[in-house]
């Protein structure tokens, strides 16, 4: 994956606000893009994981912190896919 470099100025409030540090401010300003992508369906959890340099379970943590569902399938599509998978495990 490319990657761009941004350099922003961020007030002090700002800071404090995110709970956060001038070093670790890069990693929390990816970790809330890689939030907002995912609750708009914009990309998956395992994307976001990559995004965050962090694993998929820990990304997982991240979202449900975060109130982001991890999954996102219809009632129906679970349905499905849940016969799906009995009818394969009966094969």
């Amino acid at each position: 994956m490319g990657m761009s470099v941004a350099q922003i100025e961020m007030p002090d409030e700002v800071l404090a606000i995110l709970g956060t540090t001038k070093q670790q401010l890069s990693q929390k300003l990816k970790e809330l893009t890689a939030l907002k992508l995912v609750q708009e369906g914009k990309i998956s959890s395992g994307k976001a994981a990559e995004l965050m340099g962090i694993s998929r379970m820990e990304s997982i943590e991240v979202l449900a912190k975060n109130n982001i569902p991890f999954f996102r399938q219809t009632p129906d599509e679970l349905t499905e896919d849940i016969a799906v998978a009995k009818e394969m495990m009966q094969k």
